[in-house]
């Protein structure tokens, strides 16, 4: 009998089946605020930024790169954000399956 758990927890229950897929909304959030951060660091269209090894790089000069780490710390208050960007890196979501 399972009533005395409430919500599951654990291998192969309901919430658990929805948490990879919440994590990936949420990563995938994060990094399009870090992109569009990136190109606001390098001055820069937020479409002419890759992602190789660990950083944004410019397509249009390979030698204009900023990490991940660069990013947060712009994030946080190091950098000029874009109009209607708030500091942080950081998202929220809630799954819902379809």
């Amino acid at each position: 009998d399972t009533d005395r758990f409430g919500v599951g927890h654990g291998f192969n229950t309901a919430p658990s089946k929805q948490t990879p897929a919440a994590i990936q909304s949420a990563t995938g959030k994060i990094r399009a605020k870090a992109q569009l951060l990136a190109a606001a660091a390098l001055s820069t269209s937020p479409d002419t930024l890759g992602w190789d090894n660990g950083a944004f790089v410019s397509s249009t000069d390979p030698s204009q790169t900023k990490t991940i780490a660069d990013i947060a710390l712009y994030a946080h208050g190091t950098g000029v954000l874009p109009p209607g960007v708030e500091g942080g890196l950081d998202a929220q979501t809630v799954y819902k399956e379809a």
